[in-house]
């Protein structure tokens, strides 16, 4: 458990988080559609974390979680890296 992280968590089921990250990596790992604006799109889907003080730094430890997950499934480095 990442205590800096949880409360951003509680509450949420974790069949709607496994939802919600494939609808993420979907977007991440594809060309995004150019009438999306994906700065306002983040902000509206994560609003209510802002709102709890979620800043750049809860970001990077999320990235870093994800990264740690990739490595131990063993993605190839150069993958990661892109």
């Amino acid at each position: 458990v990442d205590h800096d992280l949880e409360r951003f968590f509680v509450g949420v089921p974790l069949d709607a988080l496994k939802e919600h990250q494939r609808k993420f990596m979907r977007m991440a790992f594809t060309e995004v559609p150019a009438d999306v604006d994906v700065e306002k799109y983040m902000f509206t889907k994560h609003y209510r974390f802002f709102a709890m003080g979620l800043n750049e730094t809860h970001f990077d430890k999320v990235a870093g979680h994800f990264v740690g997950t990739l490595q131990s499934l063993e993605v190839p480095q150069a993958l990661i890296d892109e």
